[in-house]
């Protein structure tokens, strides 16, 4: 079957049917290389989890009534429409007819197999153009193909016409009208779009028979290049240099800049070096077209469906490999490994402890791995198409995810004699904030040492617990790589500034005490952040929640309250209040200076349990025009949970926190402007009253103690907690320290501020 553009109508976003190997409908259709977009009829698209795991396989997510799905339509042009249920047909049926005449309707999703694949001709045609367009369909495609020639006529009365000329013209070509292959004819308003799958008129001829399909190779490498084109001709000449095995096709993997997916042919790419006439090639490699934002797993069913051999190895982007890589890793699914890689940066996979960080392995490593990093895969086209289309990070490294589904089917294995190197990264800083914290610095102080790291900051924050002695301990054990500088003035901001003044490098690269960097971190970060015109960069934060941790807590989308960072697989440009999360959180020096460093009024620091520096600055940068903040998936950490935060209370104070942040945002900008405060107050007053009727002489502190008392969702009594604190925030920034709200008359007192509910004067 042919691929198609897949136009998906339903009322809300539907799940997988709870089983990653088992995936919903639309995720079927991905996994057939379809281009699937979805159309929402409702308000509310639903669950945040469900969208992100769409969007992640690059599915567009829209929501659109029928009186606003036309220009969905004309840009996706579909060859077909799914209609989740029959009664939308009646919604959505008048625009379907007048801006995507083109496009087959059907109920359900079990026609799409059924669905002709391709249409012919996007205009009337005359005598001549209309005999060509059939003899060409009549000697291209057999009786029983699901293809369909779609002529169009510009009203019905048109349609006994054409007919008319169709008759004596297949009559003359030895066909009866009926026994030939589907031609439909169309009603096809003026200047409609014709559907993508369209060919032009006249673009057949009669000899254009497909010819009979090679046979499929052995094995496929798909490279998915990078989209600095300097950084790509590094990795394709690492490619041409490897020389791979006969029986091996090479599919190059790229982005377009129009979002739309296409194979190309055959072709030859050129390199900067080497040859006899200084144009090495690589002969016969072919070109995957990616669609706008693609992801990794998204790009892995490109490279699937692209090919037809049974083993296929995918290359991310920045991975160099060595000559001799693929024949081992080939070897090796064809011995029944689940998922095989090679050695990366002189680590044979990886092990993955009991909190869930992973940890690279030696040569000297008993035990099997457990996962491997991405750089590498290489599996089985039928293991590529059944493995989790969406590995969240709420539920830990995607990495360790995937292994776990792997030990099952074969298991993962580091093919011996397979190389592949990262690509270098400009130097950088390491700086880790701590305050009497001193038993998490030697893990992560190893994993970063394990990653690269070549200036690694600690910077002790007035601890009074024995982190000066950890720390001696580490310098010693790593010299020249670990320092470490005090900042006596206890708050989070004041730390920050001093390791920005201790670094070697002008690239800073924070990262939380408790957080736990991923394989290929530390070059991920330095790359992006050294890109012309990118200020701010961070990746992908997994959870890494206690052992007794409940597996379906939290309720989905407020793991971020954990600092937990979810955006799917693929890299993005991020606009405030769109932010990388400070646990993983890397700037230029100089930007941040003339951003003007990191505000201690935001906290965190004693007292000061909200957070917020690190957005400010965000804000900052994209208001100064300073450059781009950068969300790179390969730049991921894995963060430590403290059990004493799994609580609905913690939850709500988070929450309460939140609100508090935005208002003082706001402020910190723009300065104190009452028209907006008191637009931005009502607001917040508006959404919690919408979940508690509070009525008397209320505190901030009795409005928590009564969310935290109501029987609320975890949602809900979060989303409370939040407007109640942006209400305060605004009371209190206007100069104000109480609020009547109907019945309700609030009162708030400066301390309120800092997210603290008792007063530290009071106390």
């Amino acid at each position: 079957m042919s691929l198609l553009s897949i136009l998906v109508v339903d009322r809300a976003v539907p799940c997988a049917d709870g089983d990653a190997a088992a995936p919903g409908p639309i995720e079927r259709l991905i996994a057939e290389g379809h281009r699937v977009t979805l159309v929402v009829a409702a308000d509310v698209v639903g669950r945040r989890e469900a969208t992100l795991a769409l969007e992640a396989l690059g599915v567009a997510v829209h929501v659109a009534p029928p009186v606003a799905v036309g220009p969905v339509l004309e840009r996706v042009r579909p060859d077909v429409v799914v209609l989740a249920a029959s009664d939308l047909a009646d919604a959505y049926g008048p625009a379907l007819r007048r801006h995507a005449p083109g496009a087959r309707a059907i109920v359900g999703f079990e026609g799409v197999a059924e669905t002709p694949a391709l249409f012919v001709a996007d205009r009337e045609l005359s005598d001549l153009q209309l005999r060509d367009a059939l003899a060409g369909y009549l000697g291209a495609f057999a009786e029983d193909d699901a293809v369909s020639l779609v002529l169009p006529v510009a009203d019905p009365a048109g349609a006994e016409a054409l007919l008319g000329r169709i008759v004596p013209l297949l009559a003359a070509l030895g066909h009866d009208p009926e026994h030939i292959p589907d031609v439909a004819l169309t009603l096809w308003p003026a200047g409609a779009p014709a559907p993508r799958g369209a060919r032009p008129a006249g673009a057949w001829a009669a000899d254009d028979a497909p010819a009979a399909d090679p046979p499929a190779p052995r094995a496929a490498v798909a490279v998915r290049l990078p989209a600095d084109p300097a950084d790509a001709a590094v990795q394709l000449a690492a490619v041409a240099a490897c020389a791979l095995p006969g029986g091996v096709e090479l599919l190059l993997l790229a982005g377009t800049d129009d979002g739309e997916p296409r194979l190309e042919g055959a072709r030859t790419v050129a390199l900067p070096a080497g040859a006899d006439d200084g144009e090495p090639r690589l002969e016969g490699a072919r070109t995957v077209t990616l669609p706008v934002g693609a992801g990794r797993r998204l790009a892995q069913l490109r490279a699937v469906h692209a090919t037809a051999a049974p083993i296929v190895v995918v290359l991310e982007p920045h991975a160099l490999p060595e000559p001799g890589f693929a024949e081992p890793l080939i070897a090796a699914v064809e011995r029944g490994v689940a998922f095989a890689g090679p050695v990366i940066a002189g680590h044979r996979g990886l092990s993955v402890a009991a909190d869930g960080s992973l940890w690279p392995r030696s040569a000297a490593d008993a035990d099997a791995p457990q996962a491997l990093p991405f750089d590498c895969l290489a599996a089985t086209r039928a293991t590529w198409l059944a493995a989790p289309h969406t590995l969240l990070v709420r539920d830990g490294h995607p990495e360790a995810q995937l292994g776990a589904w792997a030990s099952e089917r074969g298991g993962v294995a580091v093919a011996d004699g397979a190389t592949v190197t990262r690509q270098p990264a400009p130097p950088a800083s390491v700086l880790i904030c701590t305050r009497n914290r001193a038993s998490e610095l030697p893990d992560v102080v190893a994993l970063l040492v394990a990653c690269g790291a070549e200036d690694l900051v600690l910077i002790d924050n007035a601890s009074t617990d024995d982190t000066a002695a950890v720390a001696a301990a580490l310098i010693e054990r790593h010299p020249g790589i670990v320092r470490c500088v005090t900042e006596e003035r206890p708050g989070l901001s004041h730390a920050r500034n001093a390791g920005a003044a201790a670094a070697r490098h002008d690239l800073l690269l924070y990262i939380d005490d408790d957080a736990r960097p991923a394989p290929g971190w530390l070059e991920a970060v330095s790359r992006e952040l050294a890109r012309p015109g990118v200020v701010n960069v961070g990746g992908p934060i997994a959870a890494l929640w206690p052992e007794d941790h409940p597996a379906s807590w939290p309720e989905p989308g407020l793991e971020r309250y954990f600092s937990v960072l979810e955006r799917g697989d693929a890299d993005a440009t991020l606009v405030p209040p769109d932010v990388v999360y400070g646990a993983n959180w890397a700037v230029r020096r100089e930007a941040l200076r003339a951003a003007g460093d990191f505000d201690p009024a935001f906290g965190p620091g004693p007292g000061v349990p909200t957070n917020g520096d690190e957005t400010s600055v965000a804000w900052r940068l994209h208001r100064r025009g300073l450059g781009a903040t950068r969300f790179v998936t390969a730049a991921a950490v894995g963060h430590r949970i403290d059990p004493a935060r799994i609580s609905d209370a913690f939850l709500v104070r988070r929450s309460l926190g939140v609100g508090i942040e935005r208002a003082r945002h706001v402020v910190a900008l723009d300065g104190v402007d009452p028209v907006r405060l008191t637009h931005d107050a009502g607001r917040a007053a508006g959404r919690l009253l919408s979940f508690l009727a509070l009525g008397g002489e209320l505190t901030l502190e009795d409005v928590i103690a009564a969310i935290e008392a109501a029987p609320l969702s975890q949602t809900d009594a979060t989303l409370a907690a939040d407007a109640a604190g942006e209400l305060a925030a605004c009371v209190l920034l206007m100069g104000e320290t109480e609020a009547r709200l109907g019945d309700l008359r609030l009162r708030v007192a400066p301390h309120h501020l800092t997210g603290t509910l008792v007063d530290p004067v009071a106390a």
